[in-house]
């Protein structure tokens, strides 16, 4: 034990990564100059550093506009430096200093811990590789969990009162439905926007039904609406990737009572009682997906180059409700879609899926009996090395996945 406990003094004192100070100046507060020194100050008794010590300074201004992480050069210069393992340690005034969202904190504090980088926070007295404050940061964990589901909670809240008038609030649009903003109604109140199909689209969509219940196959399906005629909003031929999305898409099927029941036996958050389910509407989902900021590998702080990927939620986080346009297909259709596309892809058989060195969510998730969800979850963190992201489709390479999960004690 004396002699671990001599390795690891060893390996802390030949540490010769540099001593970083972010400091961020804000309309009230602290001026950059006077953070700074008071950051050095703490560090140099907390780190025994001496009195000509040369810190690296990162440093932002926050007047009004770069508010969110992507908007400040100073700190993603510094986090690049981290995830490069050039510092050590990481100093700031206050907790503020790095955000005032709990979870956008702990977040932080996870990179720097994932990097063996110190974080000390001067006006609060933290110290990351002190008991007292590791068991603090603990309890910012547990508190970032319950600031997350207040902000969720009351998000569903304000969505729960707009589903209630079925007007669609979000940005996305389906193919052979476009929105139409419809006028105050008698009492001056204002309204949303609205679906209403296109004849034609509309037609294309329940062509791919049909062929999908026939072939059973998404290339074959594909080949069919081509031979047809069909494409895309755009004018392109239609591909494996449309058709899937289309078959996904629940705005399509009928409200009916079939539907009703299929999302209460999935734990869906349904809205309005089964009577009202009648198939005389069709289904709007919200919470179907979540938009999530990546930085391409080729990124820097000079030239930042980010994309947005979707991230698709299982059923029983919808919010789901009646719409007012017309359905396309029935939800007996729509249920039988799925249930074909979970059998296309149960066909594979375990060797085949070991065989292959990338992986689906859902490949991975049946190889390595974990969920779905969690393999997003853990895919999510900044610093994981198993995804990779082929444009908007999230993959997961199953050698470095299976590495992490044999280092793993717990996920």
């Amino acid at each position: 034990m004396g002699d671990k406990y001599q390795e690891e003094k060893k390996t802390k004192e030949e540490d010769h990564r540099v001593v970083a100070i972010y400091a961020r100046e804000s309309s009230i507060g602290d001026s950059i100059s006077d953070q700074i020194e008071y950051c050095e100050a703490y560090a140099r008794k907390h780190l025994n550093l001496s009195d000509n010590y040369h810190f690296v300074i990162f440093k932002d201004k926050d007047i009004g506009e770069n508010r969110l992480y992507s908007e400040r050069p100073g700190f993603q210069k510094m986090i690049r430096a981290v995830e490069k393992n050039e510092i050590r340690a990481m100093v700031c005034h206050k907790m503020d200093r790095l955000s005032r969202k709990i979870s956008d904190f702990a977040q932080t504090v996870d990179i720097l811990m994932n990097h063996d980088t110190q974080l000390l926070v001067a006006a609060n007295n933290i110290c990351t590789d002190d008991a007292n404050s590791k068991y603090f940061i603990e309890l910012l964990n547990v508190f970032s969990d319950f600031e997350s589901e207040l902000n969720q909670e009351r998000i569903m809240d304000n969505l729960i009162e707009i589903e209630k008038e079925d007007y669609w609030i979000e940005d996305e649009c389906f193919s052979g439905l476009k929105v139409k903003n419809t006028t105050a109604d008698q009492n001056g109140k204002n309204r949303y926007p609205i679906f209403v199909p296109e004849l034609e689209k509309k037609e294309m969509v329940q062509a791919v039904f049909k062929a999908f219940l026939s072939e059973q196959n998404y290339i074959k399906t594909a080949k069919v609406i081509s031979e047809q005629g069909y494409k895309t909003r755009e004018g392109l031929k239609i591909d494996f990737d449309d058709i899937y999305h289309i078959l996904r898409n629940p705005v399509y099927a009928a409200a009916d009572q079939d539907l009703y029941d299929y999302f209460l036996e999935h734990n869906g958050t349904i809205y309005g009682e089964r009577f009202d389910y009648d198939a005389t509407h069709g289904i709007l989902v919200y919470k179907k997906s979540m938009p999530l900021r990546k930085y391409n590998d080729h990124s820097t702080i000079l030239k930042p180059d980010n994309f947005n990927p979707i991230l698709d939620k299982d059923i029983e986080e919808w919010a789901i409700v009646i719409g007012l346009h017309d359905p396309f297909v029935t939800g007996k259709e729509w249920i039988e879609a799925q249930k074909i596309a979970y059998e296309i892809f149960t066909r594979k058989q375990p060797q085949q899926i070991w065989e292959k060195d990338i992986l689906t969510v859902e490949e991975a998730a049946a190889l390595f009996n974990i969920g779905r969800n969690k393999i997003r979850e853990l895919s999510n963190q900044k610093n994981c090395n198993f995804v990779l992201w082929v444009g908007n489709k999230r993959l997961i390479k199953k050698n470095l996945f299976e590495k992490f999960l044999e280092k793993s004690f717990s996920i």
